[in-house]
């Protein structure tokens, strides 16, 4: 290879014009020697030498035309040989960069001026360097844009060869995959469930829901190409896309909920007119024959139904709630007393299902909130819990500060709901609307809804409320 590449500078176009004429002349010394050594001793030489003599002018003549023409066949290289030599290196440079420097351009230019076939090689191929950076930077164009659209595209984008090896993936897709500890309910990953749709040749994939330590959920759904040559029948690849739907999934399942909330408060309403009149004449009609019992357990008894009566009357109230959309009232709220309040309406109730109801507050907490809203919140979460609750159960009602404000939870000790229940539950589509009214009123109120269950580890439902200016300018809260 070295030799290959010696011999390569050693052929220029210069040498391979001069070396017949150089040739031409060493044989003709060559021949002219070895005739005076052949025929030296025979007189040749002498005679001839006398013809030279004779000739001399036209010996010396000829031996002038022959520097002439190796002169002109010099002078007759270069000037073609040096043009083509710096085209070629020009050429050469070009497959490494395809843009000419201010010498080039110049050198160029003053070839292309020449009349000859050498200029007018220069010429075609100054077009043709032109017509290369027009295309080049086109190309650069087409492709810089070509990235830009795939890397800010709300998609994340993997491409992988025919063996199934990652060849590609933009920034969205690398910030999702990064997230390794967000599983699904198998416990995969992201990038387990990536590589099992490679490993199966998935043509639709099935949407995941994954899930973080801390419990917040991310939806997500993909899509798979195969990536074809240009005669269409050769596999290259496959193309996934992975599109986070949580965003969409939400305001899906928030429109869903508030269709069925409107729903729900329409038909109470339209029922309530009905109900309420038949309501009042049996309250009545129980205090009326209250006052004319005389044993304390028939009064007892009256009492009782009256209650029932009014729970009833409550029930409707905040199902015209649901179509009435009345306007939040915030003011400051003590928690501490709220809890209690709530506590004196269930510690009997509790007590006579064998359920221990308890309450724990990290010192004095406020927020800013519409009291009413937020006395409802604990009253249906308290009662989803009294329902899942057998006897020797415990329901506790927490209330202590976080980082972005006041977290106010109920905990109990029932069996729980595994995560497909738990959906349904939130939904709507199972235990009725009192979660979905807990979420709505928590949202009034710049309040975060979150419930967390397990099977056999009981349930959490807490909501957090944002602590505003007004409690720090107060001094309500530290």
């Amino acid at each position: 290879m070295a030799g290959n590449g010696r011999l390569k500078k050693i052929l220029t176009i210069e040498n391979k014009i001069l070396l017949p004429f150089v040739f031409i002349c060493v044989l003709a010394v060559t021949v002219l020697f070895v005739a005076l050594y052949r025929f030296g001793r025979t007189g040749i030489v002498e005679e001839m030498s006398g013809i030279f003599y004779r000739q001399r002018y036209v010996v010396l003549g000829g031996i002038a035309l022959l520097l002439i023409i190796v002169e002109t066949a010099v002078l007759v290289s270069y000037n073609i040989a040096g043009p083509i030599r710096k085209l070629s290196e020009i050429c050469s440079g070009i497959s490494e960069a395809p843009a000419l420097t201010e010498e080039e351009n110049r050198e160029l230019s003053e070839y292309a001026e020449r009349s000859d076939e050498v200029g007018q090689l220069a010429e075609a191929f100054q077009k043709m360097i032109g017509s290369l950076g027009d295309y080049t930077r086109e190309l650069a164009f087409v492709k810089n844009l070509n990235e830009n659209i795939v890397e800010n595209l709300p998609l994340g984008i993997v491409v992988t060869d025919r063996e199934g090896k990652v060849i590609f993936r933009n920034g969205p897709a690398a910030a999702l995959l990064y997230h390794t500890e967000e599983t699904d309910a198998s416990g995969r990953n992201l990038q387990d469930i990536v590589d099992g749709m490679l490993a199966r040749n998935d043509v639709f994939p099935e949407p995941a829901r994954l899930t973080d330590p801390a419990g917040q959920v991310r939806d997500l759904e993909f899509g798979s190409w195969r990536l074809y040559g240009h005669d269409k029948t050769e596999e290259q690849g496959v193309l996934i896309t992975i599109d986070d739907v949580t965003y969409k999934r939400r305001m899906e399942e928030k429109a869903s909920m508030d269709e069925k909330l409107a729903y729900t408060g329409q038909l109470a309403a339209e029922m309530a007119h009905e109900a309420k009149n038949p309501l009042a004449g049996i309250r009545a009609g129980l205090q009326v024959t209250e006052r004319r019992l005389t044993e304390d357990r028939d009064r007892r008894l009256c009492e009782e139904m009256i209650r029932e009566v009014d729970r009833v009357n409550r029930l409707i109230e905040n199902m015209v709630d649901l179509a009435r959309r009345r306007e939040t009232e915030k003011t400051m709220v003590h928690l501490n007393s709220l809890f209690d309040e709530v506590l004196l309406l269930y510690l009997k109730i509790a007590e006579n299902k064998g359920i221990l109801l308890v309450s724990h507050l990290s010192g004095e907490l406020w927020v800013i909130a519409d009291e009413q809203e937020l006395k409802q919140i604990l009253i249906n979460l308290i009662n989803n819990s009294l329902k899942a609750l057998t006897a020797g159960g415990t329901i506790r009602l927490e209330a202590d500060r976080r980082p972005s404000g006041v977290q106010m939870a109920v905990r109990d000790d029932g069996p729980g709901m595994d995560e497909e229940k738990v959906r349904k539950v939130l939904s709507g589509e199972e235990g009725g609307l009192g979660l979905s009214i807990v979420r709505r009123l928590a949202e009034n109120n710049g309040g975060t809804f979150r419930l967390e269950s397990a099977p056999g580890q009981g349930t959490t439902a807490a909501v957090i409320f944002r602590r505003g200016e007004q409690e720090r300018k107060e001094g309500i809260v530290s």
